[in-house]
């Protein structure tokens, strides 16, 4: 399955309000400490999306096990957020996403489509000059198939600040929608972040 790319996924997603957490002020380097990998539940896609598809996703995917799903206020019913339930009660009071403990959140995407017939995530620019631009670089991308469903796994790097950003595009097969998972590192831990969606992409992969 071949992977289409053009600028306005990516570059849209990360400059758009709900990617502004990633930017903000450089980060410190970090003095050299072990990372442990947060426990992690295992959860089907469907309940993670909470109702916002009439479709059936049959995938399952690991996330932190201290997240819950929160209902937050002034947002879309095709969205979806995921965080600590003490973290999602600061979030409700201040309208400030908890960077500290980090989140997770789903949404149908507006820019990024599956074309069947070729195999292709129309949208999705992962070579484009325009992530450059926007400051960021990718690390890593890995395309699979979940019981059947294509999925791209992206992972990006804010050059002058180190906050990483993980991304989870899938296919619905219904229609050409794709439904579009991140993932938020607490503190912008890197390290963290890796660990978590090391398990999560292993999940979803094993289907």
């Amino acid at each position: 399955m071949g992977l289409a790319v053009n600028k306005r996924s990516v570059l849209l997603y990360v400059l758009a309000g709900a990617c502004c957490a990633v930017l903000g002020p450089p980060l410190r380097a970090a003095e050299p400490a072990e990372v442990v990998t947060p426990a992690m539940k295992e959860i089907d896609l469907d309940a993670f999306l909470h109702g916002m598809l009439a479709v059936t996703l049959p995938i399952k995917m690991a996330i932190p096990a201290e997240y819950e799903y929160t209902a937050l206020r002034n947002t879309s019913r095709f969205s979806a957020y995921w965080m600590r339930p003490d973290a999602a009660r600061k979030a409700q009071r201040s309208g400030a996403m908890p960077t500290d403990t980090g989140w997770m959140s789903a949404e149908v995407s507006g820019s990024v489509v599956f074309d069947a017939p070729t195999g292709t995530f129309v949208g999705l620019d992962l070579s484009s000059p325009t992530i450059a631009k926007g400051g960021f670089k990718v690390l890593e991308s890995q395309v699979v198939t979940a019981n059947e469903h294509p999925v791209v796994f992206v992972e990006l790097l804010h050059a002058a600040t180190n906050k990483p950003l993980y991304m989870m595009y899938v296919a619905t097969l219904a229609g050409d929608n794709v439904v579009l998972i991140s993932y938020r590192a607490p503190r912008h831990n890197r390290l963290v972040g890796d660990a978590v969606w090391a398990a999560l992409k292993k999940r979803v992969s094993d289907q």
